[in-house]
Order: C-alpha cells, then sequence, then structure tokens
C-alpha cells in the first residue's frame, strides 16, 4: 500500500518511519522524437502515442504506474510479479517493445533498473506512487539511451543473466547475449560512476 505522506493524519509518524524499501523493476520508456512529431497535426501523432504506449502496456504483466506527456512509468515489486513473469521475461517484453518495426508505432529509448531504495510513498492523497533514489536513477538511464535502445542498471543486468543461465529455451532469448557492458557512466545527480548495461537497436 502506497504511504500517503500527511504529517497531520494521527499515528503517520509511526507509519512514516516503518516504512521500508520495496524491491523491484523500475521502467521508463519515453517516445523519441515526440515532440518533432507534433508538427504533423494531431490526427497523425495522437494515434501514433496510443498505438505505442498501448504496445509497451500489452507487453508487460502490470499496468504502468504513471503516462507523464510522452514517458510511461511502471514498477514491478518483487513480490507483484511472483508466478507473473522474472527478470528475464520483463527484458524479452522491453526488448520486443523497443525493437518494434511496425509503421504505426513510434521509436522507443527504454531506462529500466532494479531498485532496492524506491519507497511506496505518495504526496498526493489517493495516489499510488514510488520514491527513492533508484528511482531517479531509472530517469537518467533514460537520458543517455538512443532510440530503440534499452539502458539498463548492473542489478537488472545481473538478474536477468542469472534466469538466462538457468533456461532450457534459451533461443527464445536471443537478445540477451547482444548486452553491451559494463558501461561506466557519470549520471547527473549521482555520485561517482554507475556502470551501466545497453541493449542497443537492431
Amino acid at each position: 500500500m502506497t504511504l500517503f505522506y500527511n504529517p497531520d493524519e494521527p499515528g503517520f509518524t509511526s507509519k512514516f518511519r516503518s516504512l521500508t524499501p520495496t524491491s523491484g523493476f523500475c521502467i521508463f520508456a519515453d517516445i523519441s522524437g515526440s515532440t518533432e512529431m507534433k508538427s504533423q497535426g494531431l490526427g497523425r501523432w495522437a494515434p501514433a502515442i496510443y498505438n505505442t504506449l498501448s504496445n509497451v502496456r500489452s507487453s508487460l504483466p502490470r499496468g504502468p504506474l504513471k503516462i507523464v506527456g510522452d514517458e510511461i512509468m511502471y514498477y514491478l515489486s518483487d513480490a507483484s510479479l511472483l508466478g507473473h513473469g522474472t527478470a528475464l521475461t520483463v527484458f524479452a517484453a522491453l526488448a520486443s517493445a523497443a525493437h518494434e518495426d511496425e509503421p504505426y508505432y513510434r521509436e522507443l529509448r527504454i531506462g529500466v533498473a532494479y531498485c532496492t531504495d524506491a519507497y511506496e510513498l505518495s504526496f498526493v492523497p489517493n495516489v499510488d506512487d514510488v520514491y527513492g533514489k533508484d528511482i531517479d536513477l531509472t530517469s537518467r538511464l533514460v537520458s543517455v539511451a538512443g532510440a530503440r535502445e534499452i539502458v539498463m542498471n548492473e542489478g537488472f543486468v545481473t538478474r536477468v543473466r542469472a534466469d538466462y543461465a538457468l533456461a532450457s529455451n534459451k533461443e527464445l532469448f536471443p537478445e540477451v547475449p547482444r548486452i553491451w557492458g559494463p558501461w561506466p557512466q557519470v549520471l547527473k545527480g549521482i555520485a561517482g560512476y554507475t556502470t551501466l548495461y545497453k541493449l542497443a537497436a537492431p
């Protein structure tokens, strides 16, 4: 349950102090070139955005947490994925969405991280949300991704590769051996180098 930050609520201090991180997968998928696209007129860009975001939604086991402009955010907690997917299946779904070549979709750039510093906390009543250092990290990953690319943190890639090593149907996941890295990068607001990995555009 998302905790609404309301210091005036009786017992809030106790609830706030007992709040612990919710580990899981944070995903940001951003439509590449969406501002430029809008010069083509509403009748062209609105269906393209709808088709693209619908394609992402249909690929993942849970609905989005929020949509901000032309960017869609997911948070798939470990608990919510039990019996519904793994890091490997999430990666495969994102690779399919990123590499989609359908002319009715727009190109995506995707950032995904396995998060251990993320809290189910909202500053708006009755709205689910997640805040934390790893959420900010994931948003930074999108900024270094190109069109049709996925940029990932080390925690996510470690889990993908562990699942892949155990899979008996590796032929269904041809993108895993194509993950490139480690790729140390300095990201805005994050101290030191962050070890990143990339699945390049096909």
